[in-house]
């Protein structure tokens, strides 16, 4: 997993945009603070909610440590795998 530095949050976000499905990169806690003047292990602060933003914005799901805070790319939300039943009954 590689560890990103953004220097703001629409850095941030391009960065996730680009992730393909699956990947995952992290920020450090250190990182957290400069992107939004909040610590990391403040549960109830601000820059929590914008981090979680910027994260369903760009279809990435969240975990945090006391260290990191990583963000994994997401499926699409509309894609639909079909099953070969599926084709077979549609066809």
């Amino acid at each position: 997993m590689q560890i990103i530095t953004p220097e703001t949050l629409e850095a941030l976000a391009s960065a996730l945009t680009s992730l393909s499905v699956g990947e995952s990169v992290c920020v450090t806690a250190n990182d957290f603070k400069k992107l939004t003047g909040d610590d990391l292990t403040t549960f109830a602060a601000e820059g929590r909610l914008m981090i979680g933003n910027v994260s369903a914005r760009t279809n990435c799901t969240i975990v945090t440590t006391d260290k990191l805070v990583i963000f994994t790319k997401n499926q699409h939300p509309n894609f639909h795998s079909h099953t070969a039943d599926e084709v077979q009954h549609v066809s």
